[in-house]
């Protein structure tokens, strides 16, 4: 079974990170990830260059074509002389297509939406239905082997529906319960009302929910450790991601799509050298700039999981030494799953063991230790409330639950 996903300049992390991490692990299912241009792709942000994938051109069929969406699609649309004879080629071989957002404007400009149910953002409703599309209003809509998909926010339920087609319902439900981490309020966004009322009902949905966690954050002493306060932060907020080979790209994408929303930021990807970084399954590799020699200081510093890669750094005697420098300087230090296994080594859990109150919630200290991806995205979205007002904290749920951003 072969699963080709699709993805060009400035698309967002979450539409192929997602569906790659969750389903690279079942047997027999070759996942490619292909572009549409060149062999490196830059995700939305900026930041974060896509490498070691295949142009489209070298696949010669699919099962299952998975066309990611980017607000670059219109413009990718006038050059499709470079792409055009091999997405016919894969969409005519492949059984299920999946079009994410932005992603039906390639399939309506190459005629083949012709009479063909369709979500799509409401801003494109035109451009589709000049391609003979009946455009619905709902969220995803299934017609034939075409599967669309109207915001970028709905990739987990989206993965999970794919995987019933490859795995068969029961198989499918033991995946969802291993990935039972998934943020319940990011995501899961099936239960949360449609943003046509300008984002009223789902501020009572969602963010009664976070007020409520953030009012119950309660100070910890620190002895030893200044007060790291929650407040307004002036200028450039530097954020750092410590990436490494065989790294969970999951952990990376969902805290970066929500971390790179908020106000005056900075964000740097750093590894033990400049260049390309492989993910846990050797899909695809994200280029960093930065080595750890680069950067002596940082304001957040997250640092994903990923057990195979964690184990085999851990005798980098140089990287050790930068984590304690780093994470002592910094005013917060996030680690989500194996990740606390790099403080470990460093010495830093053992020096302030003392210091942390394991049973409070975890952005009330410098050290927020996230046992799960949840538990790390909850978190940064109380953080965005507190630092920066509900307005804000409300903009970034917006956008990872609808994929657009605006704030009230």
């Amino acid at each position: 079974m072969k699963l080709t996903i699709l993805i060009y300049d400035q698309v967002p992390l979450t539409d192929f990170v997602i569906p790659y991490d969750v389903l690279k692990d079942i047997p027999d299912l070759e996942i490619r990830l292909v572009s549409a241009k060149e062999e490196q792709v830059t995700a939305a942000g900026e930041e974060i260059k896509i490498q070691e994938i295949d142009h489209i051109s070298k696949v010669e069929s699919s099962d299952v074509l998975w066309i990611c969406g980017s607000h670059s699609a219109q413009a990718l649309i006038k050059e499709k002389d470079q792409y055009e004879s091999a997405l016919r080629r894969l969409v005519d071989s492949s059984s299920t297509i999946v079009s994410i957002s932005e992603g039906v404007l390639l399939l309506a400009d190459l005629g083949y939406l012709n009479n063909v149910q369709v979500a799509c953002p409401q801003k494109y409703h035109r451009m589709v239905k000049r391609g003979g599309a009946i455009v619905k209003k709902d969220l995803t809509v299934l017609d034939g082997k075409f599967i669309t998909v109207e915001s970028h926010g709905h990739i987990f339920d989206l993965t999970f529906t794919i995987s019933k087609l490859l795995l068969g319902d029961n198989q499918e439900e033991d995946l969802r319960t291993d990935w039972c981490f998934q943020p319940k309020y990011l995501y899961n966004t099936s239960e949360l009302p449609r943003y046509g009322l300008k984002g009223t009902s789902l501020q009572r949905t969602l963010f009664n929910t976070l007020q409520h966690n953030a009012n119950k954050i309660m100070r910890i002493p620190q002895v030893g450790q200044p007060q790291y306060e929650a407040g307004i932060i002036k200028g450039i907020y530097d954020i750092t991601f410590y990436l490494f080979d065989q790294m969970r790209a999951i952990d990376f994408a969902i805290t970066y799509e929500v971390l790179r929303h908020f106000p005056n930021v900075r964000i740097r990807c750093v590894s033990d050298r400049r260049g390309p970084v492989e993910v846990e399954g050797k899909g695809f590799s994200i280029v960093t700039h930065f080595a750890i020699q680069d950067v002596t200081k940082t304001h957040l510093i997250v640092i994903g999981g990923g057990e195979e890669g964690v184990i085999s750094e851990l005798n980098h005697s140089y990287l050790v030494y930068w984590l304690e420098r780093i994470c002592e300087g910094a005013q917060r230090v996030l680690t989500i799953a194996d990740g606390i296994r790099y403080l470990g080594v460093s010495g830093i859990l053992t020096r302030y063991e003392n210091y942390i109150d394991w049973d409070q919630p975890i952005e009330t200290g410098k050290y927020m230790i996230a046992q799960t991806l949840t538990e790390a995205i909850d978190a940064l979205l109380i953080l965005a409330k507190l630092n920066h007002g509900d307005k804000h904290a409300k903009a970034i749920q917006r956008y990872v639950a609808y994929g657009y951003f605006q704030e009230d």
